[in-house]
């Protein structure tokens, strides 16, 4: 009987524990690739590479444009990791989300 406590307490400790809490987030997906600001995705994923651009536009063209890029460079990508620059050359790391 006290092993079977000891179980049940650990399983309950473990399951308390899992996916829920301040570090997950629901990610938005433009053109099937899903976008990440100021983050990193918590499960596993390969780095496809990087692409730029240094157009004079606001968040949502600067978007797009890499989004396009990356898209065109790395067909197999589904996901992005950007990084602005202000007044710079802003980049995206290109990802397949496993």
């Amino acid at each position: 009987m006290k092993i079977l406590s000891i179980i049940l307490f650990f399983l309950l400790v473990v399951s308390a524990t899992t996916t829920d809490g301040p570090q997950l987030a629901q990610v938005n997906q433009q053109e099937g690739i899903y976008i990440f600001v100021d983050s990193k995705p918590v499960g596993k994923y390969q780095y496809l590479g990087t692409v730029k651009t240094n157009c004079a536009r606001q968040y949502q063209g600067i978007k797009n444009k890499l989004i396009k890029q990356a898209k065109k460079q790395y067909p197999k990508a589904n996901g992005i990791i950007l990084n602005f620059a202000t007044g710079g050359i802003d980049k995206a790391d290109v990802i397949f989300l496993e």
